[in-house]
Parts: structure tokens; sequence; C-alpha cells
């Protein structure tokens, strides 16, 4: 087996979104950075993303020797796998096994195949900064307690507004997370980073550069979830062991809403989305801050209330499932 020397590895998980991927993909192929490779982990979509990412590649690798390989989730983990040191790698994995899921499998290939210190989780609708990896290592580079570093986070519509600056606060009376900047102006060079860092409770998921120590010591992301908390989660997971941190300068644009409906904003969600915020709720608390879970309850009451009032019975129906079975799914 081929151990292929590079100092960060970015993990993309795609879910029949192949378009927005794509872009993805272009705008880190022009990275100023040299020591990197990219791992996409599709999560079984019905789109033909699988085989758009192989035309796509294949116009690309032109005078580009091991430009891309192909490979299955269970290759991987075969003892015969070799790993042919390729730029990118697409991993064809079983089943939709949501957020952790599929990118656990993608940190997993990642930690076997090579020596990368850092991986960049990365949202696959997003478009990055070519110096965005850039300013993020060097965020982590300097102190090797720091477990996880994100970057600004801005509307790719408007490129003016911020979606998160780093990450987000979470409230444990009623089990909500909360971006921190979110629908505020950005304006370069006026972020207060320790200000910022006082208060981060988590690194937002769209944009996280994880060390390989973090994950070797903490563990992969915890697969209870589906969507949403995995990265409030592993903070959790890690306090009193490893920082985080944030690198205003890592500029990341984010379509608002595009992977699945999953708008930042509460009241722009799909029905999925909303779902699954609202039962990570109670799996989260459950887990971490049992003290509170008769607050969440409450507010989901408070929930269900508005939701009648406003004659949306099928979120009722799903709130009220939830309140008898918090580890219900609904699979997109």
């Amino acid at each position: 087996m081929q151990n292929t020397q590079c100092e960060t590895s970015i993990l993309i998980l795609n879910w029949n979104n192949y378009k927005l991927t794509l872009d993805c993909l272009e705008s880190l192929l022009i990275l100023n950075s040299k020591s990197y490779k990219v791992v996409v982990c599709d999560n079984k979509s019905s789109d033909g993303s699988f085989q758009e990412f192989i035309k796509w590649a294949l116009r690309k690798q032109i005078n580009i020797p091991n430009f891309f390989q192909m490979i299955t989730a269970d290759n991987i983990f075969s003892n015969e796998f070799d790993d042919q040191g390729s730029l990118i790698t697409f991993i064809q994995n079983g089943s939709n096994g949501g957020y952790a899921a599929g990118n656990n499998i993608g940190i997993q290939y990642i930690l076997k195949n090579t020596k990368s210190l850092y991986i960049w989780l990365l949202n696959n609708d997003t478009v990055v900064h070519p110096d965005a990896l850039k300013f993020l290592v060097e965020c982590a580079g300097k102190d090797r307690t720091i477990g996880i570093c994100g970057s600004t986070i801005l509307n790719l519509d408007s490129t003016d507004r911020i979606q998160v600056l780093g990450g987000g606060k979470y409230n444990k009376l009623l089990g909500t997370t909360k971006n921190i900047g979110q629908d505020t102006v950005y304006r370069k060079g006026h972020i207060d980073t320790s200000e910022i860092l006082a208060e981060i409770d988590y690194i937002y998921g769209a944009s996280m550069l994880v060390s390989r120590e973090f994950i070797e010591e903490i563990g992969l992301l915890c697969e209870d979830y589906f969507l949403y908390y995995e990265e409030l989660d592993w903070a959790y997971r890690a306090k009193n062991k490893f920082k985080l941190d944030y690198a205003p300068e890592s500029i990341v644009y984010h379509r608002e809403g595009s992977s699945i409906g999953s708008s930042y904003n509460f009241k722009n969600r799909s029905s999925t989305s909303e779902f699954y915020s609202l039962r990570n709720r109670i799996i989260f608390t459950s887990k971490y801050n049992p003290i509170f879970l008769i607050t969440v309850y409450i507010s989901l009451l408070a929930i269900i209330f508005v939701k009648l009032f406003r004659g949306n019975y099928k979120s009722c129906k799903y709130i009220i499932m939830l309140l008898f079975n918090p580890t219900l799914r609904i699979v997109p």
C-alpha cells in the first residue's frame, strides 16, 4: 500500500448534487496550497453523480498523470486495496447513512492511505477562496492542541453577507444552536477573533479543518444524528482535550439551503432538515445535558402549537412522533 505524502486531505460528501460538487472541485483545483489531495464520498446518489464525476475527471486528467481514481467503500477496508496516490479519489458508499456515516468512510480511507496531518471537511455546496486552506493550516499549526479550525462562511449569492464566523453557540436550555455572525455585513479586517473564540461552542460543519491527532484520540463523527449536531458532538467529546480555533481570512462561500434544503435559517428549511434539527435537540440533550430535557420538550410543545395555529399539520405529526420516539429516522 502506498501512503500518500500530503499535508491536508480535503473531504467532500455528495448526495444527489453532482453539479454543486463539481463547482466545489473546480475551486479546489486553484488553491494556493501545494500539498493536498481530495476525497469525494458519494452517499449512493440516484442522480447519476458517480458517472458525472467520471466524465468530469476524464476531461480534467489530460496531461495530469494519476489525476483520479474510482473505488467503492468496501475496497478501502480490503487488505488487497492499493491506493494509487491520485490527486482526487471518488468513493462510492453503499448507502445513504447520513452526514457522519458518509464522511466517516472518507476519514477512515484518509487515515489508512495518507500521512495527512489535517482533514478538511468541506460541504459540497461551497466554493472556496484560493487562500482558504492556507489560512486554515496556518491557524491550526500555531498550537498542537488546536483540534478543529473554522472559516469565515459567506453567502455565495450575496458575498457581503455573513452566514457564520467560524462556528456557533449552543443553548443548553432549549437544545438549540445559533451561528455566530449570522446575517451581518462582512467587513474584511473588522472581525474580533478573540471575542468569537470566547463564545464559540463548535465549528460549523461546512468548513472544518480537523487535525489527525484529534480524530485518532477523540474518534470518528457520531452517527446517531444522521444530519446536524455532529460537529457539536465532536466538540463536546473533545472538551478539555483540544481547542477550537477560527481563521477569519479563510473565506468559504456557501449556497444557502442547496444541499437537502439545509438552510441555516430555520424558517426556510425543508421538512427533512427541520425534522432532524428538532430530533437531534432531544438526542444531544439526552446524551450530554439530560437535566435540561424537560425544557427542550416544552420548547417542542410550543413549536407544535405554533404550527397547529398556522395549519402545518404534517410538521406537527413529525414532532409528536419524535416526542415518543426521538431515535426515529426519515431518509430523504
